[in-house]
């Protein structure tokens, strides 16, 4: 109902909201374009968290071709070349959201903290079913890119576990800068007892490199 309300009637601007939070614990999956027109009443936000829980894996995705993160996650390691890559419906609902504010965020947002709860106690405790052992959920690269290209003007990044570090990485641009940036959190699948000492290394020099672009870093959670 909300996503056919928001698009259709005239809703007015309300400037006292200034931290907007999406709990884990509505189970409402809001459409990107949904989200996007409430984000526009909030003229003056400067904090967005959003909130999700993998309990709908049977709307998965298949990965393109060609846009695993690089190296593959540890899905492949486990299951083979035969495992199924797919992403989940809030990784599609969060590629279309990024994509949808073409190169950068709401102007005066600040604060972006995104997390998706892959508890797999949630889905059961719900009554819903959680990927078999063939399944591997990914994440993907051009929302890592995207978010890359889209921060620049932020303080706080947190995007635990919906992007994978390196992609992050990858896009990064000389020359370019995160001038406000204080604080950003992500995770990578190279962090992991499988992973060699070269590509952790690898990873630890890049992200090095990363965060001389960001002259105001206080906190860089890895």
């Amino acid at each position: 109902m909300l996503n056919t309300t928001v698009r259709q009637l005239v809703v007015p601007e309300v400037p006292a909201v200034k931290k907007f939070i999406l709990r884990r614990q509505s189970r409402r999956q809001f459409r990107p374009w949904t989200l996007k027109a409430l984000l526009a009443k909030f003229p003056q936000l400067r904090s967005f968290v959003w909130e999700s829980s993998r309990l709908h894996w049977g709307n998965c995705h298949p990965l393109p071709h060609g846009k695993q993160s690089w190296p593959r996650t540890k899905g492949y390691e486990t299951y083979g070349e035969g495992a199924a890559a797919v992403l989940s419906p809030f990784s599609w609902r969060l590629i279309e959201f990024v994509s949808s504010f073409g190169t950068g965020l709401p102007p005066k947002l600040k604060d972006l903290l995104i997390f998706e709860d892959c508890n797999v106690a949630f889905a059961y405790g719900a009554g819903r079913p959680y990927p078999p052992d063939h399944i591997c959920l990914m994440a993907d690269p051009g929302v890592a890119a995207a978010l890359a290209r889209g921060s620049f003007g932020l303080t706080r990044l947190h995007v635990p576990y919906m992007i994978d570090a390196w992609d992050f990485f990858k896009a990064y641009q000389k020359g370019c800068a995160w001038q406000h940036l204080e604080s950003i959190s992500l995770t990578s699948a190279l962090l992991a007892p499988y992973s060699s000492n070269d590509k952790i290394s690898e990873l630890l020099c890049t992200a090095s490199e990363v965060a001389l672009g960001m002259p105001k870093l206080q906190s860089f959670a890895l």
